[in-house]
């Protein structure tokens, strides 16, 4: 009863680590729409301000020339707003290190995992006083637990929860 409620449980955790993800990109899309609206705002404030900085140049000439200044460093930060919030950088070892970093992670902690794993097996084996007496059964009640069922449908889950929905977003 306890390994299927803590395969469950790790079945729900792992779909919901991989949903939190998609959560804070629900977020950033919902920010990027938000400074779309903002850039909006500066360019309609930018045109007006063309407009009144035209004027003033017919009227004051020096007080002009502050007023392109300061227009043109609106249209920088909003560049620089847009250029900020892209995800890739064009640099491709750059880009690559940073799309390889979970599946690297995962293999690592996978490669931990095992290694444990083994010295587990070992100890348990020279405890036994000798591979004869450590039985596969006992073997594998000590590797494979109800913990070790949960992680293993976490891990699963956030996988196959990310490749649905790496796929939909390519549709």
């Amino acid at each position: 009863m306890h390994s299927t409620v803590f395969a469950l449980l790790g079945a729900v955790g792992g779909g919901a680590l991989r949903l939190f993800p998609e959560m804070l990109g629900a977020w950033a899309s919902r920010q990027q729409k938000d400074n779309a609206v903002r850039l909006a705002e500066l360019h309609l404030e930018e045109v007006r301000a063309e407009l009144v900085a035209r004027l003033d140049i017919a009227k004051l000439g020096a007080e002009n020339i502050k007023a392109e200044g300061r227009l043109a460093m609106d249209k920088a930060r909003a560049e620089s707003m847009v250029i900020a919030q892209s995800h890739l950088t064009g640099v491709r070892w750059a880009d690559a290190l940073n799309l390889s970093v979970r599946p690297i992670v995962t293999y690592l902690m996978l490669l931990l995992y095992l290694a444990f794993k083994v010295i587990v097996i070992r100890d348990a084996v020279i405890q036994a006083e000798g591979p004869t007496s450590a039985t596969v059964t006992s073997l594998v009640a000590i590797v494979w637990n109800e913990e070790d069922a949960a992680i293993f449908a976490g891990v699963l889950t956030f996988w196959f929860a990310d490749s649905v929905i790496v796929r939909k977003g390519k549709q």
